[in-house]
């Protein structure tokens, strides 16, 4: 067994508002925590190191709902350590640059811009009909989708 970390964040974890989603493998999350700082991670099979689609999304969504609640840094998939006592030694060990990146990160969004360059045969943001208010990537892809297929017919 193996210990699959998610994510990096201050060890005054606030608990997600709601339950936390089960991790890689459905496996329980937990936290590990040193020196200011705390790592979630679930005790894995070394199977999941080659991860599906599905394990990839729960992956996600652990790392998503630290984030909902405060600034974590997210580790690649296959962070893999042999057990909660090297998670410690990982966290103090990188400790001041961890913190440094936490509190550059603090209050911050991610966000993207994408320029649309207006011209013949080009759409351009007016072309977009769209609810008005903030998109999520999803509904902004489906709302792309939609007038792509309107101007096809």
């Amino acid at each position: 067994m193996k210990h699959l970390v998610y994510c990096v964040l201050r060890s005054d974890v606030t608990a997600p508002a709601e339950k936390l989603p089960a991790g890689v493998c459905a496996e329980e999350v937990a936290i590990a925590a040193c020196n200011g700082l705390a790592a979630a991670y679930s005790v894995v099979p070394e199977t999941c190191a080659a991860p599906d689609a599905s394990q990839v999304m729960a992956y996600a969504e652990v790392i998503k709902a630290f984030h909902d609640v405060q600034a974590v840094l997210p580790m690649r998939y296959g962070c893999l350590l042999d057990s909660e006592a090297q998670i410690v030694e990982f966290l103090y060990g990188q400790a001041r640059q961890f913190k440094a990146s936490l509190d550059e990160l603090d209050g911050c969004a991610e966000m993207g811009v994408r320029v649309l360059l207006g011209g013949e045969g080009e759409s351009t943001l007016k072309d977009l009909h769209c609810e008005t208010g903030p998109l999520s990537g999803r509904a902004y892809v489906a709302c792309r989708a939609a007038f792509r297929s309107a101007c096809r017919e």
